[in-house]
C-alpha cells in the first residue's frame, strides 16, 4: 500500500462542543488558536484604518498650503480641528494639531504676518503619535508569541493523552493499542503545532 502525501490532514475537525476524542480536541484547540488570531487581526485592522484615516485627514487639511496661506487660514485649521474633535471624540490628528498650533508664532517681515515654529512639526506628527496604536502596541507584538504557546500547550496536551494509554508490561494487543494511542496523541500534538505556529506568522 503506498502512502501518499494529504494536504487535507493538516486540516482539522473543527468541533464547537466537548471534545470526546483526539481529533476533535485537535479541533477545539486550532479553532481557539484561529478565533484568537481572527480577534487580534480585527483589532489591527480597526487600528490601522483608525490612524490612516487621521493621517489623511492631515494631508488634507494642509494640501496645496504654503507658508504664507497658513498664515492666512490659521483660524480655518484650527476650526477644522475644533469641528473633527467635537465629531470624532478620538481623533488624535486634531488634538496634535492644535496643540501644533500652540508653537506656532507670528512674525511681521515685509509688511507681511508669517507664521514660525517653536518646535518642529515633527514633534508633533510622527509615527509614535500619529500611529502609536499600531506601531507601539504590545498586545498586538505579543499576539505571535502567544499563538505559538497555543500550539505548544496543544503538542504537549496531545502527547500527554498518547503516553497516557500506552502500557508497556501488557500483552502483544495492549502495546499495539498503546502505539496506536500514542500516534494519535501525535496527531494532536503536531496539528496543533502547525496551526498555533501558522497562525503566528501570518
Amino acid at each position: 500500500m503506498e502512502n501518499q502525501f494529504r494536504l487535507a490532514w493538516l486540516w482539522p475537525e473543527w468541533v464547537l462542543k466537548v471534545p470526546e476524542n483526539g481529533v476533535e480536541l485537535s479541533g477545539v484547540i486550532s479553532l481557539i488558536i484561529v478565533a484568537v488570531a481572527l480577534i487580534f487581526f480585527f483589532i489591527s485592522l480597526c487600528r490601522t484604518v483608525s490612524a490612516r484615516w487621521d493621517i489623511q485627514w492631515l494631508f488634507k487639511l494642509i494640501e496645496n498650503e504654503t507658508r504664507e496661506t497658513v498664515s492666512r487660514k490659521r483660524g480655518d485649521f484650527i476650526q477644522a480641528a475644533k469641528d473633527r474633535k467635537r465629531r470624532y471624540k478620538n481623533s488624535n490628528a486634531a488634538h496634535l494639531w492644535q496643540e501644533f498650533d500652540e508653537t506656532l508664532v507670528e512674525v511681521e517681515k515685509n509688511d507681511q504676518v508669517v507664521l514660525r515654529n517653536t518646535l518642529d512639526g515633527g514633534h508633533f506628527f510622527n509615527d509614535y503619535t500619529l500611529a502609536r496604536s499600531v506601531t507601539e502596541n504590545r498586545l498586538t507584538a505579543a499576539v505571535p508569541g502567544f499563538l505559538t504557546a497555543l500550539g505548544v500547550i496543544g503538542t504537549f496536551i496531545g502527547l500527554q493523552l498518547g503516553l497516557s494509554g500506552l502500557e508497556l508490561d501488557g500483552n502483544v494487543e495492549q502495546m499495539k493499542t498503546g502505539i496506536a494511542s500514542v500516534v494519535n496523541g501525535a496527531k494532536i500534538a503536531f496539528l496543533t503545532s502547525v496551526w498555533g505556529i501558522g497562525m503566528s506568522l501570518v
